[in-house]
């Protein structure tokens, strides 16, 4: 993880020229124009019939507002179990790209029980993240929602906030997420009948599948990185 001392915001390299940032004022229009896409619409549980540009600044603002703790202790060097980063954004243009989402799910303290390597694991909690992801039109088929979910992954559950596994829900029909999520190392742990499938996806009529990843991380892995430093 790196800080952009102009813009003032912590960040994180994708690949050249993109980057994980928190969300920015002016990006409503784009973050409409993603999250109602047909193509987004179909695999999320975003009713499209209610979903409008006041919805969207509306969660813009409730976001921006939210992060700005997390970005100050972040700013300050302290820990926290949330993170900032919901935009693909490109770089310098400042262009969404996509939007991708992560939260705390499930805690539990540590056991001081040792994993696969034999780390001991008691200094942690056994924290796990549900995350998300969509893009835009012209970013798909790229390979950038893989990018971004690794570098999610990678830098933000495994380095800062330690977690112990990472998971996410998809439409059993939505086959470009599950491809991508498999190259990141999650797996299909569960398929929910339909009848049962969780909410928010209680109306859609096929299978709601559970893809998990289990994070063997070192007691070396540092929590809080140095922000500001340009590195």
């Amino acid at each position: 993880m790196q800080w952009d001392q102009d813009l003032d915001e912590p960040y994180i390299p994708v690949r050249d020229g993109v980057r994980l940032t928190p969300f920015h004022a002016g990006d409503t229009d784009a973050l409409y124009a993603v999250r109602s896409d047909p193509a987004v619409l179909a695999a999320s549980e975003i009713d499209a019939s209610q979903y409008t540009l006041v919805k969207a600044r509306e969660y813009l603002d409730r976001m921006i507002k939210s992060r700005a703790r997390v970005i100050d202790l972040m700013r300050r060097g302290e820990q926290n179990d949330q993170s900032p980063f919901d935009v693909i954004r490109s770089y310098p243009s400042g262009e969404l790209l996509g939007c991708i989402q992560l939260h705390l799910v499930e805690e539990n303290n540590g056991t001081g029980s040792s994993d696969q390597s034999g780390v001991m694991e008691s200094n942690r909690s056994r924290r796990e993240y549900e995350v998300g992801f969509s893009v835009s039109s012209a970013a798909r088929g790229t390979g950038l929602a893989q990018a971004a979910l690794s570098a999610l992954i990678e830098v933000m559950i495994v380095k800062v906030l330690k977690g112990a596994a990472v998971i996410a829900d998809v439409k059993d029909d939505n086959m470009a997420s599950r491809r991508t999520l498999e190259k990141c190392g999650l797996r299909m742990v569960k398929a929910f009948n339909p009848e049962d499938n969780p909410p928010p996806f209680e109306n859609y009529r096929g299978s709601i599948l559970l893809y998990r990843r289990d994070l063997a991380i070192s007691s070396a892995d540092v929590a809080t990185p140095a922000p500001r430093s340009g590195q």
